[in-house]
């Protein structure tokens, strides 16, 4: 779907910046309890995180812990972490996961446990982990997945997005749309593998 395509580019450009790679540096602002920790890895508590993607649109990100473990300096891991993507058409894209591991070197992230990804009034996506590929703008998940729209339900068993907008369910797939809803359905094509 091509809102799917928004939310993957929304994240990409939010992991490339959270990670502090090139375009404008965020800022990171812990409290004053930082520590090293006894599997020697860096730890801050109460981490926030902001900047501006490479067009200018802002993110935010508020973790309660951050670390990088010692020796992985291309690994960030953000625990109980909520977030919010600006994205050029106005519409904010929210998202939360119990832990948000990047890879700098690789640039992939994955959001695990308990995860929500929502454009407020158009649609909410939860799985307990998906991925984003910063570098192809995808987001896939091959967990259990829901969207809910205004215009119905899908829950299948995986889905992959990609940078064109279109949307690939895998199945089982389960799909109930309301035809009185106000926009009649979903807004962009959805396939079922």
């Amino acid at each position: 779907m091509l809102l799917f395509g928004v939310v993957a580019a929304g994240l990409v450009a939010f992991f490339w910046l959270g990670a502090m790679r090139q375009g404008a540096t965020p800022i990171a602002t812990p409290t004053p309890s930082a520590s090293l920790g006894a599997r020697r890895e860096t730890l801050a508590r109460e981490v926030i995180l902001e900047g501006r993607d490479e067009e200018g649109d802002p993110f935010h990100i508020e973790a309660v812990r951050s670390r990088r473990p010692e020796g992985d300096r291309n690994t960030l891991i953000l625990e109980d972490a909520i977030g919010r993507i600006d994205t050029p058409t106005g519409v904010p894209t929210h998202f939360r996961a119990d832990t948000i591991i990047y890879r700098q070197d690789s640039r992939l992230a994955e959001l695990r446990g308990n995860v929500v990804i929502e454009k407020p009034d158009r649609w909410t996506l939860t799985a307990p982990l998906v991925h984003v590929d910063t570098v192809s703008n995808t987001l896939h998940t091959d967990r259990p997945v829901e969207v809910n729209t205004d215009g119905g339900i899908v829950q299948a068993q995986g889905m992959r997005s990609e940078k064109e907008g279109r949307t690939v369910f895998s199945g089982p797939v389960h799909a109930v749309f309301d035809a009185s809803s106000e926009d009649g359905g979903p807004e962009a094509d959805m396939e079922a593998e």
